[in-house]
């Protein structure tokens, strides 16, 4: 069974992700108003990542992962 600390956890988790999401979508709206006219007709753009961008995305997201996994650990 789920301790109140874990319940809180989880659902504190859970609206910093939606308002997280909602102040994102909220920004990217405003920023497509300043773009130039010719990125605002649908034109698709290129990828420039590299795979060393790739590779220190993923490294990034390992680090998240285990501090969220020490968050948990008991004891």
């Amino acid at each position: 069974m789920l301790t109140r600390t874990i319940k809180l956890t989880i659902i504190g988790a859970l609206v910093g992700a939606v308002l997280g999401g909602t102040a994102a979508w909220a920004f990217s709206k405003v920023q497509e108003k300043k773009l130039p006219p010719e990125l605002r007709t649908g034109q698709e753009l290129a990828l420039t990542a590299s795979p060393q961008d790739f590779i220190g995305l993923a490294v990034s997201l390992v680090a998240v992962a285990r501090q969220v996994v020490q968050l948990f650990k008991p004891g």
